[in-house]
């Protein structure tokens, strides 16, 4: 949000930021996911009130439906435009399927919640004057839902260029390939539930191969109980990584990223893991194949399904010419996806929302 917002103000546009810290949420901390939708709509009509001009309002998918309603009663009010990224829909559906799968029971009270923020997500999104997407999967979704393709633009994650820089400065490394990166919170969506197994599968055909689990934002013992104690030492944790020098210098340390998510938009990790020329092993959906084409710039593997995971892995590690076409060809095409070239696409879709509201220059 930061780095869109800066490319924005260089292009000439003024952005007015409101955070979750502005807000004050009412009733049990449990529904806050869903009152804060009031909230943050409360929050908008108060500034406007209080002289604020704003030709748009940019919303995550979960808050835009208050405001959403308040505008299709109240005309005055400045377009909406959701900002998702992935759809709340979707995951919700893949969730149930993923569980289903792995034969997971979820707790009745996780369904309902879950269910609740899907509904309410999916109705905001559909009373919007806009929605942008994460990737192709959910605009097509959209599209097949009634959505008109004129309310819709297509999103990339971006890569800062310190991340493009500091590879290219540095030079290419011939790192060993048995250093295998997952990059995310340590939950079922990310796919820990298939990567355990991979890995320690893995483990014994590889003897050498190391992984590492950073940003899993929990104790780190709570990651090494997943795995039998024998692998500890060759699995390292990382609760949080904080800095774009800290997350480059640990990039750099490994030669192949992997993410066997069952949902996603499109993480930033597997871009920034790509400039930094880690070959990547992701799940064949949503942002994930928009920006890996299967053999090209990395490989893609099916959701659920450890075994190909691991077969995916030793096919890099033991074939290091392959490894390396995909590390270089990750890293060219991270390079066409920075934040200005994702920040021209919203401004060109803000651009259009507020031509089609009578407006002037866009605003947000």
């Amino acid at each position: 949000m930061h780095a869109t917002a800066d490319e924005l103000r260089r292009m000439g546009h003024e952005v007015d930021q409101i955070f979750s810290a502005a807000f004050h949420s009412f009733g049990p901390k449990q529904i806050h996911r869903y009152s804060d939708s009031l909230e943050a709509a409360r929050l908008i009509r108060e500034r406007l009130a209080s002289g604020y001009r704003y030709d748009l309002v940019e919303l995550h998918e979960p808050l835009s439906l208050v405001y959403a309603r308040w505008r299709r009663r109240d005309a005055a009010l400045p377009p909406a435009v959701v900002f998702s990224y992935g759809l709340e829909e979707r995951g919700w559906r893949a969730m149930l399927e993923y569980c289903r799968s792995k034969r997971v029971r979820l707790p009745l009270k996780s369904k309902l919640t879950s269910w609740l923020l899907a509904q309410q997500a999916a109705a905001g999104v559909r009373r919007v004057d806009h929605v942008i997407c994460s990737n192709v999967t959910d605009l097509q979704y959209l599209a097949h839902a009634g959505v008109s393709q004129e309310r819709l633009t297509e999103h990339h994650s971006g890569v800062e260029m310190e991340f493009l820089a500091a590879e290219a400065s540095n030079g290419p490394r011939n790192l060993d390939l048995d250093r295998v990166l997952f990059m995310g919170n340590w939950i079922e969506r990310k796919g820990v539930l298939d990567l355990v197994p991979a890995f320690v599968e893995l483990s014994h055909h590889e003897a050498r191969v190391t992984l590492t689990l950073a940003g899993v934002s929990v104790e780190p013992d709570v990651v090494l109980a997943a795995f039998p104690a024998a692998l500890h030492a060759r699995v390292r944790v990382i609760r949080r990584v904080e800095g774009n020098e800290a997350l480059i210098h640990l990039y750099r340390e490994h030669a192949i990223f992997v993410l066997p998510s069952y949902f996603e938009g499109q993480p930033l990790s597997l871009i920034e893991a790509a400039a930094c020329r880690l070959a990547p092993v992701v799940t064949d959906i949503g942002g994930n194949r928009d920006f890996v084409t299967n053999e090209v710039h990395g490989l893609l593997i099916p959701v659920g399904n450890p075994k190909l995971l691991t077969t995916a892995l030793l096919r890099l590690l033991r074939d290091p010419v392959l490894a390396q076409r995909l590390r270089t060809n990750a890293r060219q095409r991270a390079a066409t996806h920075t934040w200005l070239s994702t920040s021209r696409r919203l401004a060109d879709a803000y651009t259009k929302v507020v031509a089609r509201n009578s407006r002037t220059t866009p605003r947000c």
